[in-house]
């Protein structure tokens, strides 16, 4: 049986993967950093997001939770 670390790494994999995919679907650039952040250029400005806790913050957003509000926000530049 799968623990609870396993399952956390395993969803945080998909995670990543899904963010990477909508951002670079986006024209964005992300880079993966560690296994816990998305970068990406927002101009000119570091824009954060964390796939496992859904939160993203960066200068030029407002900061909030889930990639569907962060594309949402991205697609009003």
């Amino acid at each position: 049986m799968e623990d609870f670390e396993e399952m956390k790494a395993r969803k945080n994999s998909y995670r990543v993967d899904l963010a990477v995919r909508m951002l670079a679907n986006k024209g964005y650039t992300p880079v993966v950093v560690g296994d816990k952040e998305v970068n990406f250029i927002l101009n000119g400005h570091v824009i954060k997001y964390f796939p496992y806790r859904g939160w993203f913050q960066g200068k030029g957003l407002k900061a909030g939770r889930g990639i569907k509000n962060l594309i949402k926000q991205l697609d009003e530049f």
